[in-house]
């Protein structure tokens, strides 16, 4: 019985207490639990962030005056109090009235409530012409992801997620749409599509918004806005993946590059586009110049270039009018030169190989923008890419290799591509072939991804040789392009070796070139548009063209060496050039064989196709 009894009494207290809990269930749905009550900090801290005080207190001890400051939008705002908590909410009620006043036109926020202003400044706008820049909070670019900073100033954004089949090694895409605009971020993986996508919502609509980790550029003062930057790397990123949105040659870049041309009209435009960071072995040079000697993307964007501008050279000759929307020519001078308004810009999607990059990767701990220890010996100096390999060597040595040494075994050099940029900045991007038609060419800006540090570029690209260079030859100066960093840098793809295959597209052709960097060959073994022999063929055909403005030993020039030799005032700045190098005891330039320049249009040899870069 007494088990029995046990049973009943336990069942009648469930029955009881299930009873109670749903009484009590009623009553809470039935009464809401009150919001906490609206004060300028909360409001303030929805939009803002938390703000950083700085408290002090004067007086008796028992009549404490706090006061609370702190720093926002470049303004300070200040209030005294009895209590720290009332100082805090007066300091963020005098900073949200300031927002309110300059964020909303003809708002008298003076005699307004708290009520008033959180309506005003919570609520969006009526039209995307009404809506007036934000003030933005100084937040510390380390304070928390972009997407976290994102959440600070727009909680309700959604953020969708599909994966990728892009070739520049993204994974994922991200989307969100803010105000009617929609942005997309890559990443390989979901995290980094989301902090992508929100880096670009953050500069698009909070202009003024620190720009992402990667980015050194707050603490720099760079040539180009960071607006331009972030164009012309899109364009440049963009193009790369129109060209190999079809294309069945799988290729996972590691450095890309290109030169987009700026019009008067403010259009931008790719010219050229490339890929790749190899170097020709030395059992692949070749006498005839079928090979691309070097095939690191800032290299063959410099030869696409040249094609680019051969390419114009005919077609302003063909109009009758030795001009179009590019090209200009000089009849005193004879020679072709940029349209007035129109600029070239270098894009590179990380710190070119040599003197630019090397200390930046060393000196990754200290400030970006100076140099910690700019007086160290090897700064400066001459560098050299090596076949089989990665990275570079200092210069030193003989200043010409020769073709029995490297036939041997001796390993191949190939002057670093700061260096190479450096002489482009004295001597032209276009050559000493062109040369002969054109004015020299320097480029206006170059924009950066990664490993960007203002002070080793500016060094490593003109700084370096200023001291040793005496007088150029008339047209030839030393230029100072301008240097900018993207807010969002896109650098190498971490994969575990760089693929051999480059490639190389100018504006006029219909599909990309792809090149074994190792061979300097197209990989199907034709010769490529770049190489020394196609694009001496095409200087042999212009010259022709221009028989009444080109000297007569110009065009009889029948090997390839004799008509760079007689581009004279190019061969003498670039002895300028390498002579101070040497007198400030930076180095000796290191020339390849000779022998690989004494070659003839003609010889024995397979001929290049003019097929090339119009099928995969």
């Amino acid at each position: 019985m007494n088990s029995q009894q046990d049973i009943g009494l336990k069942r009648q207290a469930e029955d009881t207490v299930d009873n109670l809990r749903s009484s009590d269930e009623s009553d809470v749905s039935a009464k809401k639990r009150p919001s906490p009550p609206i004060t300028p900090l909360s409001v303030f801290n929805q939009l803002y962030g938390n703000p950083k005080f700085n408290a002090t207190a004067e007086g008796p001890p028992h009549m404490l005056e706090h006061t609370v400051s702190f720093q926002f939008s470049g303004k300070e705002f200040s209030s005294t109090a009895p209590t720290k908590k009332k100082a805090s909410q007066d300091a963020a009620f005098q900073a949200l009235k300031y927002v309110a006043s300059k964020n909303v036109e003809g708002a008298e926020t003076e005699n307004m409530t708290l009520d008033e202003i959180s309506k005003l400044l919570l609520s969006k706008p009526a039209t995307e012409k009404a809506r007036v820049a934000p003030v933005i909070p100084e937040l510390p670019t380390d304070s928390s992801s972009p997407a976290g900073r994102l959440y600070m100033f727009d909680s309700t954004l959604t953020f969708n997620f599909a994966s990728s089949d892009a070739n520049d090694g993204s994974r994922y895409t991200c989307t969100v749409t803010k105000d009617g605009k929609t942005f997309t971020g890559r990443g390989a993986s979901k995290k980094a599509a989301k902090h992508d996508v929100a880096s670009q919502v953050l500069q698009s609509f909070y202009s003024n918004f620190p720009a992402s980790e990667d980015s050194n550029s707050s603490d720099l003062q760079l040539g180009l806005n960071p607006t331009l930057a972030d164009r012309i790397s899109s364009l440049v990123e963009q193009k790369y993946s129109d060209l190999t949105k079809n294309s069945t040659i799988a290729l996972r870049f590691q450095v890309l590059s290109g030169i987009v041309l700026e019009r008067p009209n403010d259009a931008f435009e790719v010219i050229t586009l490339t890929t790749g960071t190899k170097v020709i072995s030395g059992d692949h040079l070749s006498l005839l110049g079928h090979a691309v000697n070097d095939c690191h993307a800032e290299i063959l964007a410099r030869r696409c270039l040249r094609q680019f501008l051969y390419m114009q050279i005919e077609e302003a000759i063909d109009n009758g009018s030795f001009s179009n929307d590019i090209l200009r020519f000089d009849p005193i001078k004879k020679k072709f030169s940029l349209q007035e308004g129109c600029r070239l810009h270098l894009y590179i999607n990380t710190a070119p190989c040599g003197d630019a990059r090397i200390f930046v990767i060393q000196d990754q701990g200290s400030s970006a923008g100076n140099d910690p220890n700019p007086n160290r010996k090897s700064r400066g100096r001459l560098r050299m890419k090596i076949e089989v390999g990665m990275g570079t060597v200092f210069s030193q040595g003989r200043s010409v290799q020769t073709w029995d040494g490297i036939k041997c075994g001796e390993r191949l050099l190939t002057m670093s591509c700061s260096d190479k940029l450096a002489a482009c900045n004295v001597l032209g991007i276009q050559g000493a072939l062109l040369a002969h038609f054109f004015d020299p060419v320097y480029l206006d800006g170059i924009t950066i991804g990664t490993c960007f540090s203002l002070a080793h570029l500016q060094r490593a690209t003109y700084g370096r040789y200023e001291p040793g260079l005496e007088p150029l030859p008339e047209s030839y100066r030393m230029n100072e392009p301008s240097f900018s960093q993207p807010s969002r840098p896109k650098g190498r793809i971490p994969i575990s070796k760089a693929t051999s295959t480059s490639l190389a597209w100018a504006k006029g052709w219909d599909l990309p070139e792809y090149i074994n960097g190792e061979t300097g060959m197209l990989l199907d073994k034709r010769i490529s548009k770049l190489s020394k022999a196609y694009l001496f063929g095409r200087f042999k055909s212009i010259a022709m063209k221009l028989s009444d403005n080109v000297s007569k030993k110009v065009q009889d020039a029948d090997y390839y060496c004799d008509a760079k030799h007689l581009s004279v005032d190019y061969q003498n700045a670039k002895v300028n050039l390498e002579k101070a190098f040497a007198k400030l005891g930076l180095g000796t330039w290191i020339h390849k064989p000779e022998e690989q320049n004494l070659f003839k249009l003609g010889e024995k040899g397979p001929l290049p196709s003019e097929s090339n870069g119009k099928s995969e």
